[in-house]
């Protein structure tokens, strides 16, 4: 990354994607061309009225025109604001953050409330954001109480090997999965059906309409299993994912359709 530009890092931003290029013109139009690849893979569409570029304060009008004309976005000049934090090149200036004072302002007095009044909101504000996120946890009223509260956390991972086990002998494994938009919301479940050897014999992703999690993958199930009659492969192995599933797999294991 170039020493003297704006120092960006993966929490910078959310959802949105930063590209750092050249501005030939084939270097724009591999760009685009990606862009259209994801667009037509993915079915999501680049909002081109929020899409902008940034080039250096010297760059000639016929590069500046190139961009435009290639990319169809709009020209910003430095600095950008995201998430409420400005990104710049060089040296800090109190004129960056002068939105986000103001807003402060606006929220908390400015200059006819005193110091400590200012204190106590942002702190009240952010009691109140925690104790909304973790109700069951007790936060202290003290400023700095807080902060070494916050400071002492850390984020903890935890990585799990998960293998895939073939059925033995003319047996058939079912493996299934389900999701949901929301908590009900519109849900869809697929799945994959393989031989002892691992060699795939259907696979599958359907859509199933309204529900939660625990019914996109149950239905997930369900279509993988009436496949399965259909089709008589009766020794099917079932790997069920939550108790859940497992009672609903064992009213129809007593058919003889498959195990779990």
């Amino acid at each position: 990354m170039e020493t003297r530009g704006p120092q960006i890092n993966h929490l910078s931003f959310a959802d949105d994607v930063i590209i750092f290029a050249s501005s030939d013109r084939l270097s724009l139009h591999l760009i685009m061309k990606t862009m259209s690849t994801y667009e037509t893979t993915s079915g999501q569409l680049i909002n081109k009225d929020k899409s902008h570029f940034m080039d250096p304060e010297n760059s000639p009008v016929h590069i500046i025109l190139l961009i435009k004309e290639i990319t169809g976005f709009i020209q910003k000049g430095s600095p950008i604001t995201y998430l409420g934090c400005p990104f710049y090149i060089g040296r800090q200036r109190i004129i960056y953050y002068s939105d986000r004072l103001q807003r402060c302002a606006v929220k908390y007095g400015g200059k006819q409330s005193s110091v400590p009044r200012v204190k106590f909101l942002i702190l009240k504000d952010i009691t109140n954001m925690f104790q909304s996120a973790f109700p069951y946890l007790h936060w202290p009223n003290s400023c700095e109480r807080l902060l070494k509260i916050v400071e002492s956390c850390w984020l903890e991972v935890q990585v799990k090997e998960v293998k895939w086990i073939r059925p033995l002998g003319n047996i058939f494994k079912l493996n299934k999965d389900g999701s949901a938009l929301g908590n009900p919301d519109q849900i869809r479940g697929g799945g994959i059906h393989r031989d002892s050897k691992g060699d795939m014999v259907y696979a599958f992703i359907i859509p199933l309409g309204s529900g939660t999690n625990n019914q996109a993958e149950t239905l997930a199930a369900a279509h993988g299993i009436q496949w399965c009659m259909a089709f008589s492969k009766n020794q099917t192995f079932l790997e069920p994912a939550t108790t859940t599933h497992f009672s609903f797999y064992q009213h129809h294991q007593s058919a003889g359709i498959f195990s779990v």
